[in-house]
């Protein structure tokens, strides 16, 4: 019955945000129709792997169904899906006032994704899995 109602929820949510059955996908996907957890499992500059951080070894992020994220540096926002290739995430507890990035997602499935944007000319490509 719970996962009905949290369903129904994104339904209604997106109905009055004119969300596609991509998006609604590829929300359930991020968050597991509840709270799901991912941890960072590579980095990518330019398409060229990089020796994680002891810091990056132990990053998650958490996406909940009410479309908020938080993860394990403290940081806390929301986020947006557009089709089922973009993810745009507003950060909103930063210096500064609240910041945006718009990802791509390369890949998405239920236990892995993959997202990328680039800034100043360089790629970023973020792997997640469960």
């Amino acid at each position: 019955m719970r996962l009905f109602t949290i369903f129904l929820s994104i339904a209604i949510y997106c109905s009055f945000l004119g969300c596609t059955k991509d998006e609604i996908l590829v929300a359930e996907y991020l968050t597991n129709k509840s709270s799901r957890t991912w941890k960072l499992k590579e980095l990518y500059i330019n398409e060229s792997r990089q020796t994680l951080t002891p810091a990056q070894r132990i990053y998650t992020k958490t996406y909940k169904t009410d479309y908020t994220w938080l993860d394990s540096d403290g940081y806390n926002g929301t986020f947006t899906v557009d089709g089922k290739s973009a993810l745009h995430e507003t950060t909103e507890n930063t210096t500064g006032g609240p910041s945006s990035i718009d990802y791509s997602i390369t890949n998405i499935q239920t236990t892995y994704f993959s997202i990328e944007y680039t800034l100043n000319q360089d790629k970023y490509r973020f792997v997640y899995e469960q």
